[in-house]
């Protein structure tokens, strides 16, 4: 694993400014551990003086170099290890629960299947599933380094551009999958071998009556109120993601703007009518 960074090398890297010039002063100002080059001029930094956000960047990074097996996440700590973070880290204060992986005996879905459908798809839905692998691999680093939850979360989702939300549904997703398989779990609309998961009917009204309103709640946030109330009623519920591409499936687009975004962004989407009279004709 490589230790050492120059500047150069930092330069745009999450955490870190995009001039290797600004880079020096800040590791100046802040006295990193470094070392002169054994090639050429100029210094190297110690990847355990760089911003927690920034090692986990370069370690994903590591990650995607040839030779890693693609969708195969490093981690920091061991799988137990991380595993038990995890656990931990949905008992802090104001963090939602965090749902640990699968046992191996609980995976149950066709590994050549899901890959096949990844293979299918564009290379836009492809890049992005790659966003989130990548965005998720450094929150987990983050998390196995014993950064608390709610930073992890955050600090990984801005470093990639995306919502917390989003890589938390990344990860309720990719649970239910080998890490290996993570990449292909990923893309959108992978529904293994049925295509509507199980779901008691007074469940799928509570989630409908919870996320479709103008306050505009987190998928998220709407399923774990769903999961409490699931547990008192004894209620079959699917994943988070299955009631999302149900939402997509089942309920028209209209009707998903009209109830979380109110009339004027429903009439919005479509133009005004423009009259014209060279049509008509005198009588």
């Amino acid at each position: 694993m490589k230790e050492w960074f120059t500047a150069k090398e930092l330069a745009g890297v999450a955490g870190m400014p995009s001039s290797d010039r600004n880079i020096r002063l800040i590791a100046s100002r802040k006295h990193w551990e470094l070392r002169k080059r054994s090639h050429g001029k100029g210094y190297e930094y110690h990847i355990s003086s760089l911003p927690e956000i920034t090692q986990a960047s370069l370690l994903v990074t590591k990650s995607q170099s040839p030779g890693a097996q693609p969708g195969t996440p490093p981690l920091t700590s061991s799988g137990d290890g991380l595993t038990h973070r995890l656990a931990a880290s949905s008992s802090q204060p104001g963090t939602p629960p965090i749902p640990t992986p699968a046992g191996e005996a609980l995976y149950s879905y066709d590994r050549d299947a899901l890959w096949a459908h990844y293979d299918r798809k564009n290379a836009h839905l492809k890049s992005r599933a790659k966003d989130r692998l990548e965005g998720l691999t450094m929150a987990l680093h983050l998390l196995g380094s014993g950064v608390p939850a709610l930073k992890a979360w955050a600090s990984a989702a801005e470093a990639k551009g995306l919502s917390d939300d989003t890589l938390r549904r990344a990860w309720n997703r990719c649970r239910n999958f080998r890490r290996e398989d993570w990449l292909a779990a990923l893309v959108p609309n992978y529904v293994g071998r049925t295509a509507t998961a199980p779901c008691d009917t007074s469940a799928w009204d509570f989630f409908q009556a919870d996320y479709l309103r103008l306050e505009k709640p987190s998928a998220n946030a709407c399923y774990r109120r769903l999961k409490r109330a699931s547990k008192e009623h004894g209620w079959q519920v699917p994943s988070v993601d299955a009631l999302l591409d149900r939402v997509r499936r089942e309920i028209p687009q209209s009707i998903r703007v009209l109830k979380r975004e109110g009339e004027q962004k429903l009439m919005a989407m479509y133009p005004a009518q423009r009259r014209t009279v060279s049509e008509l004709r005198a009588l």
